[in-house]
């Protein structure tokens, strides 16, 4: 695994001019791109941090065979995947954050990787249980992983290298409806959100539609992201969310919806079925 000097300063947790003076001094090894760029392999920045005793993310899942390291290389979805599913529903949080940490150091965007990984292995969790060979006790145990590595991931990457040094121009609010919980989604969203220079407000699922509102006429956020978790809205869900998507709309407010329930609906909702189309989408309203 090749990285940047902006990656490799991640790993290290030193300053990027901290690892281009090392690599000039000899003391960590590098090599040039034809074009001029430096280059690290991931050995080489291993190696320095075990030599060192410098506070890098858990190293305890760095023992992934080097098949797995191919894997990442390669893109090979479909088995890593499988073997994230495997580490949630051990309740292997460490073993899980590494990763995706590793995709995130090979430059695999993070809407892909939540696409790839942790929306596939979930459905894939999902599908076990619904024919027997897993219990709902499983299911909660990987869920209960999958939030701490979530959690994880937005401390130690996105909150220290993409929140506090950029210079916000488009804020967004990502909430779920009362009685309606879809926190994992809805954490996806909102790390996407942030990587790509957006402020987030973020009260988390199961608000009430007043809380809601309020926030809406007091925030005036340029987009809402929804989460419908249940199958069949009753008449009081439907209409608690044609007032929200009223006040939106009267806002100029541009709305997202997620989740199992979600649909594409009047005034320009957008139903969100993959986080690599919702940044497409989010990209397009940046230039606006």
């Amino acid at each position: 695994m090749i990285l940047s000097s902006k990656k490799a300063a991640e790993f290290l947790n030193v300053n990027e001019s901290t690892v281009k003076r090392w690599a000039d001094n000899g003391k960590l090894k590098s090599f040039k791109t034809p074009g001029g760029h430096r280059k690290f392999k991931f050995e080489d920045l291993k190696k320095v941090s075990e030599e060192n005793n410098y506070l890098t993310p858990d190293m305890s899942a760095y023992s992934i065979s080097i098949k797995t390291f191919n894997e990442i290389k390669d893109r090979d979805y479909g088995s890593l995947n499988k073997k994230f599913g495997k580490y949630l529903l051990k309740g292997d949080t460490g073993a899980s954050y590494d990763l995706i940490y590793l995709l995130y150091l090979d430059k695999v965007p993070v809407a892909q990787i939540f696409d790839e990984v942790v929306k596939q292995s979930m459905e894939n969790i999902g599908d076990l249980w619904s024919k027997g060979l897993l219990g709902i006790e499983d299911e909660h145990i990987a869920s209960g992983a999958l939030l701490s590595v979530i959690h994880r991931f937005e401390n130690d990457i996105t909150d220290k290298y993409y929140s506090k040094s950029k210079k916000f121009n488009k804020t967004a609010l990502c909430t779920g409806l009362e009685n309606q919980l879809h926190d994992i989604g809805l954490l996806c969203v909102k790390i996407t959100l942030k990587h790509l220079g957006w402020k987030v407000i973020y009260p988390g699922s199961n608000l009430p539609e007043n809380s809601i509102i309020n926030l809406l006429k007091i925030e005036k956020p340029d987009l809402l992201c929804l989460s419908f978790k249940s199958h069949g809205l009753n008449g009081k869900l439907i209409k608690v969310s044609s007032e929200i998507m009223k006040t939106a709309d009267k806002l100029n407010i541009k709305i997202f919806t997620g989740g199992e329930a979600a649909e594409n609906g009047s005034n320009g909702v957008i139903k969100i079925n993959d986080m690599v189309t919702f940044t497409k989408h989010l990209k397009e309203l940046k230039q606006k």
